[in-house]
């Protein structure tokens, strides 16, 4: 947890850092700016918090600092604010450069913003986290066979496919089951 939060994650821009030195600098090769992944920050972010609550810090400041700074940090630069989804990748200031949008960042963004409502009650969160689920309902779930399609493209089209080398069901039941887990406590 002090490694995530002391070494990796930059809460004062909002981002985890993705590459490092053998003695935890960061590194950005040749000089490019750093990068922010969003749906890694925002998988990290909702993580973090659980880490925290099974090592007894679920009220530490830092911990809470940085992952609301995550957060913060993809619903600025990362979140499509017209329609809902998480963007893949851009640097840190932004703007976004991969547009893409695939099925677990979506599904890492749903019960990171759900976190950050549960850990604020601050409403932005909330309707970060109805915005996205209306975007996974409308754009990812395959209501004819099931399962969450792959991805989107960054003009907006589907990619149909729902299995590949790379895509696990994990984010999807992960998600889904914190989410009516958490939904239980709050409402």
């Amino acid at each position: 947890l002090d490694i995530f939060t002391d070494k990796i994650v930059d809460a004062d821009q909002g981002y985890g850092r993705l590459f490092f030195t053998r003695d935890w600098k960061p590194y950005n090769a040749d000089g490019a700016a750093p990068q922010s992944a969003y749906g890694l920050d925002l998988e990290a972010s909702w993580l973090i918090t659980e880490s925290a609550k099974l090592v007894g810090r679920v009220n530490d400041p830092k911990t809470r600092r940085v992952v609301l700074a995550m957060v913060d940090h993809a619903l600025q630069v990362g979140f499509d604010k017209e329609h809902g989804g998480v963007y893949g990748s851009g640097p840190v200031a932004g703007p976004v450069a991969n547009k893409g949008k695939s099925w677990w960042q979506q599904a890492d963004g749903l019960v990171a913003f759900l976190n950050a409502f549960q850990m604020t009650g601050s409403v932005k969160y909330w309707d970060a986290f109805e915005k996205q689920g209306r975007f996974i309902e409308d754009n990812f779930v395959d209501r004819e066979y099931g399962e969450w399609y792959t991805s989107m493209a960054a003009d907006g089209q589907i990619r149909s496919e729902k299995v590949g080398p790379w895509k696990a069901p994990y984010h999807v039941t992960r998600s889904l089951l914190e989410v009516i887990s958490r939904l239980g406590r709050t409402l």
